[in-house]
């Protein structure tokens, strides 16, 4: 998606150049970079606002003890033909159950890296031109691509149980979802504190790049939500439903086309050309997983005709051409108006936006979540008993086959004897 929370550096022109939503952390980059790559002082502050961990060493252990649970049951076992939706949902799980990798060992982080590293090398060769500058944002493009898609490819050689073991880890790591909620949830307890100054800065931190400083507590609680609801598409769904589609190589394509959009989709003088190339692609790719995202809420909102209505009425008032469709569908379903100063209202309802909204926002993401872990659950036992039913009427067929062909008739047999 064309990033719509644009914001240039005083003095520079350049963009915050950042992953939108709790992807951004993993690019190690820092919330707002000059040409040169260097924070000013001004815009960064001296120390970045702690959030509040929810994770306990406890539940650390359960999660390695499940973990190695699954590697041992998995060492004698084989999935079925088509396992991807089996995948999907222990990597779903996963995502839930497990913090984020530290930068230096995320593969988001390493494509933000070979990203910024790509973007230097052909602005120093290609010529300052519309057309040179569209040329080189491909070029960045299909190199950012092709970082992911060989790795993603290479998995297919390893054998079971290993080949299984590692597509599940590596789909977790294209996914965010109990990053995202931390974040959101660091914003909301913080308003709940009357700490205004705080959720400003965590806002700014870890979901936004629009300028929060002079944010009311309102549009501090819209600003969440709304980052909820497109993050939702971004870092969960979008990458099942590729997953499903295409497979790993698929799921990372996808990844690595959101975060060269996050990173350089910025209608800005710098990045106009040069981005073109990544937002397109992004629009194109979220096509499908944000109206399947918008459905999701409706159908777990508990007011699925007022998020109905309201998804088909305003998705098409945002800059974004998917940004919009689960925006609106959570505006209906709170009843409540999600809006930007000056750039567009998403009117769900007449009720103020308050904390409260937040938390019933991240209860509903957490129903879609609980949803589509259950929609992959079900797909996958109907798949392996469907799978083992066709595998047991095929070999079936076979032995009578078999009986037919190899053994004797028993009238003959009986004559030969006698």
């Amino acid at each position: 998606m064309r990033a719509i929370d644009n914001q240039t550096l005083p003095g520079t022109g350049a963009p915050v150049a950042r992953m939108r939503g709790a992807q951004w952390r993993k690019t190690g980059e820092s919330p707002a970079l000059s040409r040169n790559g260097h924070t000013p002082a001004s815009v960064k502050p001296d120390t970045p606002p702690v959030p509040c961990s929810c994770t306990t060493f406890a539940e650390r252990g359960a999660s390695v003890k499940l973990l190695s649970r699954i590697s041992r049951q998995m060492a004698g076992f084989s999935l079925p033909h088509n396992s991807r939706m089996t995948i999907a949902l222990a990597a779903l799980l996963l995502d839930v159950l497990l913090d984020e990798l530290p930068n230096a060992l995320h593969p988001v982080a390493w494509l933000g890296r070979w990203a910024r590293a790509l973007e230097t090398r052909l602005r120093t060769h290609a010529p300052a031109t519309p057309v040179g500058e569209l040329v080189a944002g491909v070029l960045a493009l299909c190199g950012l691509l092709g970082a992911t898609w060989m790795p993603a490819s290479f998995l297919r050689r390893l054998s079971q149980p290993w080949r299984t073991l590692v597509e599940i880890v590596a789909l977790e790591q294209a996914m965010a979802a109990r990053a995202l909620d931390q974040a959101v949830g660091d914003v909301e307890a913080a308003l709940r504190a009357h700490d205004l100054p705080r959720a400003r800065s965590l806002l700014g931190w870890h979901l936004v790049s629009r300028d929060t400083t002079t944010l009311t507590t309102e549009e501090v609680a819209m600003a969440a939500i709304e980052s909820l609801a497109e993050n939702l598409n971004d870092s969960v769904i979008a990458p099942l439903v590729w997953y499903l589609l295409g497979g790993l190589p698929a799921a990372w394509g996808y990844r690595a086309a959101n975060t060269a959009d996050a990173m350089w989709g910025y209608r800005t003088p710098r990045y106009e050309w040069f981005g073109k190339p990544a937002a397109r692609l992004d629009d194109l790719l979220n096509l499908l997983p944000a109206r399947l995202t918008a459905l999701l809420i409706v159908l777990v909102s508990g007011s699925w005709q007022q998020a109905w209505h309201t998804w088909r009425r305003e998705a098409s008032r945002t800059p974004s051409p998917n940004a919009g469709h689960p925006m609106a569908a959570m505006a209906g379903a709170l009843q409540t108006t999600l809006s930007k100063r000056d750039v567009y209202a998403l009117r769900g309802g007449d009720a103020p936006c308050t904390p409260a909204h937040i938390r019933r926002a991240r209860y509903i993401a957490w129903r879609v979540g609980a949803l589509s872990a259950m929609v992959l659950a079900s797909v996958a036992l109907v798949q392996t008993n469907v799978h083992t039913w066709w595998r047991r009427r095929k070999d079936g067929r076979e032995t009578a086959l078999h009986d037919v062909c190899v053994r004797k008739p028993p009238a003959l047999h009986a004559n030969q004897q006698g």
